[in-house]
């Protein structure tokens, strides 16, 4: 992968981060980056000892590997936001005004978990949030394709269905709401 210091990317357009589209980007601080337009890709791991935060005001993100920090990660996407790997952090915010949020595999993040979309919301394997979850779907559904461990506070909602794959331990007050479609819970 290609490794900074400190990173800060900001130039407008498409944005691949990287060297090549399908290299990961390694910091040791921070990594910004935004796109006005068009989408950010990176095309394996995208690692930082800082906080992560990437804007796409008119387009997606695509991590094509894990996306990880010791510190806080925010997404921010108009069309989508998807992650091929897992998801970890201090904290996580991770929203999309047009699209769905994805992530393919594990989400761990030490307090609070913050998920928005307009479409689907997925975290396919076993999500930990330290503090509160918060996720919801304006017209689509929230799933949660294995095991879901909460800290604090749930609350879920969605338009059209949830879905908890695997066991849930759901500490504190949990609200879980969907308009149309099932609640479902797999485990126990």
């Amino acid at each position: 992968p290609l490794v900074v210091l400190d990173g800060a990317h900001n130039p407008g357009g498409a944005q691949t981060l990287g060297n090549s589209p399908t290299s990961g980007l390694t910091a040791t601080g921070n990594i910004t980056a935004t796109a006005t337009t068009g989408t950010i890709s990176v095309g394996a791991d995208l690692l930082a000892n800082g906080n992560i935060t990437t804007t796409a005001t008119q387009g997606s993100i695509a991590v094509g590997g894990n996306l990880a920090t010791q510190g806080t990660v925010g997404a921010t996407a108009q069309n989508g936001i998807t992650v091929g790997g897992a998801l970890a952090g201090q904290s996580a915010t991770l929203g999309s005004s047009a699209g769905g949020v994805q992530i393919a595999s594990n989400v761990q993040v030490q307090t609070d978990l913050n998920v928005t979309a307009q479409t689907n919301v997925q975290a396919g394997g076993t999500t930990v949030a330290g503090g509160t979850l918060q996720a919801s779907s304006t017209s689509g559904s929230v799933a949660f394709g294995s095991d879901l461990s909460v800290g604090t506070t749930t609350n879920i909602t969605a338009g059209n269905g949830i879905t908890l794959g695997g066991n849930s331990q759901l500490v504190g007050a949990a609200q879980l709401q969907s308009t149309a479609g099932t609640i479902s819970n797999n485990g126990v």
